[in-house]
């Protein structure tokens, strides 16, 4: 029989969730001492309450079968020292987001997420920092970061798991003073950086909760039929918004007299499969292309003006995997992609919405969108990686606890 989950105590388990979210945002301001904050707080409940939190399992396996093969990859990168140090970080953040997974309850992982989002916005907020976009949109908020991408995300998550919130079963007043602070903070950000690629993630993601709560609301014999008109509409609108934005991105670049072929992410993937292609079953090693004083990093690196020569990629995931760890590294991660987006729409539409499963739909829906134009869940260290490979954890944690009490709709609002 399996034992009961063994849970930290809400006065310790948000704090630490909103501690974590924080460092995932600014850790990198202050080189590796955050890190090790955050690793010490979470191994330090390794055996909490003499049982052993990393038992392996088959969750287990999956969240460390992408970072195993990063550390792995040592054995064959350009950089061997780089790939050693960063993969070992990536296994550890691996294990870590497997401790939160099974020492956290959802309400207090997205109380302390949500906490964590207000608390990294309102700094960004208030310091006035923005910088002119390379193509030319005009002044956008970085704030304490780099990027107005990563204002963006910030903005996203608050917003989603703000009404995420909702969905758990707290009072009214208690979920209002959780969402309330987040979503307006973030609402204002997201305007602020005028993040593309963060809009149109966060309402993909918007659209694919509020599908699921009209597709388990209907009678279960219209449910296909619903399903296949709802994945034809996203499609056509996928389709409509790649077309527009293509148009956007063409006419802005025109004005500057640049040519859109050459310029910016398309620019960036074309090349960045080239580079793949160079060692296409295993590509250079993990973190090994992005790296001072190699040629073609630091080429990119001054056709971009990026000055700090860091925190650079080629804005798709699945082209920054393949650089770094081939064929089989892209097969990995699509296919754990696939799989976890697969599962989470799958069980949320068979039980519909509780706190657990909008969780799963909303971080997987989100990622999946952005990992076309992001690189978000490579890791070693940060908040796709802290998020994304949670849900299968968190799913797998909460059906080996309790199969046959998984809440309907109506006992999770």
């Amino acid at each position: 029989m399996t034992p009961a989950p063994l849970y930290l105590p809400s006065l310790r388990a948000i704090p630490m969730i909103a501690i974590s979210t924080f460092i995932m945002a600014y850790g990198w301001r202050y080189n590796i001492i955050p890190n090790l904050v955050f690793l010490s707080i979470w191994y330090a409940h390794i055996l909490y309450g003499r049982r052993f939190m990393l038992k392996p399992t088959l969750d287990l396996f999956a969240a460390f079968l992408l970072p195993g093969f990063a550390l792995y990859s040592a054995l064959w990168s350009s950089y061997m020292g780089q790939t050693i140090y960063q993969g070992a970080e990536f296994v550890l953040m691996a294990g870590t987001v497997v401790l939160m997974s099974r020492l956290v309850r959802i309400d207090d992982f997205i109380k302390g997420l949500v906490a964590g989002c207000f608390i990294v916005l309102l700094p960004s907020l208030l310091s006035g920092n923005y910088a002119n976009d390379t193509f030319g949109t005009g002044a956008a908020l970085i704030g304490l970061f780099t990027s107005k991408n990563q204002v963006g995300l910030f903005a996203e998550i608050g917003i989603v798991m703000s009404l995420v919130v909702f969905f758990l079963k707290s009072p009214l007043p208690e979920k209002l003073a959780y969402a309330l602070p987040t979503i307006g903070a973030g609402i204002i950000a997201l305007y602020l950086c005028m993040s593309a690629s963060s809009t149109l993630s966060l309402l993909a993601t918007l659209a694919a909760l509020a599908g699921v709560v009209i597709v388990t609301r209907a009678e279960r014999a219209f449910r296909p039929a619903i399903i296949l008109a709802g994945i034809f509409a996203l499609l056509t609108l996928g389709v409509l918004a790649i077309a527009f934005q293509f148009d956007a991105q063409t006419a802005v670049l025109e004005s500057m007299g640049k040519n859109p072929t050459l310029t910016g992410r398309t620019y960036l993937w074309a090349e960045g499969l080239k580079i793949g292609l160079e060692r296409p079953i295993f590509g250079h090693g993990y973190t090994a292309f992005w790296v001072h004083g190699q040629p073609q990093a630091e080429q990119f690196w001054e056709e971009f003006f990026i000055l700090t020569r860091m925190g650079f990629h080629f804005h798709n995931m699945y082209i920054q995997t393949f650089v770094d760890l081939g064929l089989l590294g892209f097969l990995f991660f699509a296919g754990l992609m696939i799989y976890t987006v697969a599962k989470s729409l799958g069980l949320a539409l068979w039980h519909g919405l509780n706190a657990e499963y909008a969780f799963a739909v909303a971080i997987g829906t989100m990622f999946l969108v952005r990992s076309f134009v992001e690189v978000d869940m490579l890791g070693p260290f940060g908040i796709g990686v802290m998020l994304f490979y949670a849900i299968l954890p968190r799913l797998a944690q909460r059906s080996r606890a309790t199969p046959a009490s998984v809440a309907n709709p109506a006992s999770s609002s």
